[in-house]
């Protein structure tokens, strides 16, 4: 059915913004010269700061009528602190700090996202076809996180220079910011 593709489709693009921006972050600020510390704050800040947001966020969006909203303005505001991530290099001395900000505020919304969605599929997918909606995006979020990594990663392998993985680096946390602010409300048209 159309909704059961509208609904893997945005499970594909959600992986693909996610995988894009965070497998390769560690890697992204060793590049940039990350001390041990500061990979340690890469690990660690972004889960603290989706703890952070995920109780007051739920209480707030557990109060809109509007169940889908909430996840389009979580997944495009995750997009833009990791496009705004993928300027971390321009910020020379604070560069690893600035990523790691960008990072963490990012995975607020992410969790967030991940908490509505629940809300927002529960609304538009009947009982007796959830089980088989969920099957289908899971398993496109599957593959997209498998095809992203791997193809990723052999770009980035095969970057000739630091500078120039650096640069795959960005792109890579550009390309997260287009495909979430313009899938956004593309794919969650159904109320």
């Amino acid at each position: 059915s159309r909704l059961a593709t509208q609904l893997a489709v945005e499970g594909l693009l959600s992986a693909v913004v996610l995988n894009l921006a965070t497998v390769y972050t560690s890697m992204f600020a060793s590049r940039m010269g990350a001390d041990d510390n500061q990979i340690g704050y890469i690990s660690s800040l972004p889960q603290l700061f989706a703890l952070i947001a995920l109780l007051p966020g739920a209480i707030l969006t557990g109060r809109l009528r509007d169940r889908r909203r909430p996840v389009e303005v979580s997944l495009v505001l995750a997009g833009l602190f990791y496009g705004l991530a993928g300027l971390a290099p321009f910020f020379s001395n604070q560069r690893v700090w600035f990523l790691i900000g960008m990072v963490s505020l990012a995975n607020a919304p992410m969790a967030l996202y991940n908490a509505t969605w629940q809300n927002y599929f529960s609304d538009v997918v009947p009982i007796s076809r959830r089980n088989s909606h969920y099957t289908l995006r899971t398993s496109m979020t599957f593959f997209a996180g498998i095809v992203v990594v791997q193809a990723s990663g052999i770009i980035l392998g095969n970057a000739g220079s630091d500078s120039r993985r650096i640069l795959m680096y960005q792109v890579c946390y550009w390309l997260s910011f287009l495909i979430s602010s313009s899938s956004s409300s593309q794919v969650f048209s159904p109320k």
